[in-house]
């Protein structure tokens, strides 16, 4: 899934199966601009020296979706 932290993109895996059932279950509606209220954990892997060289972030849990704020559908001119 992507999502932004911030003003930053990241790319997170969502590991809430009940929700992710549910979700593609289609009985979670989730529209563009969405923005969802998780519990997260986040990975890092280092090398010997200490250096970080890897960044995990999973989505342990969904707590609430935020609606955005819509918008009016334009019409199509042809």
């Amino acid at each position: 899934w992507q999502f932004t932290r911030g003003k930053y993109p990241v790319t997170a895996k969502i590991v809430d199966e009940k929700w992710l059932l549910d979700f593609h279950g289609r009985k979670i509606p989730l529209f563009s601009g969405d923005a969802l209220r998780c519990k997260v954990t986040f990975i890092y892997s280092f090398d010997e020296n200490g250096t970080m060289i890897d960044e995990k972030i999973e989505i342990v849990k969904v707590l609430d979706i935020i609606n955005g704020p819509g918008g009016e559908q334009l019409p199509l001119k042809l």
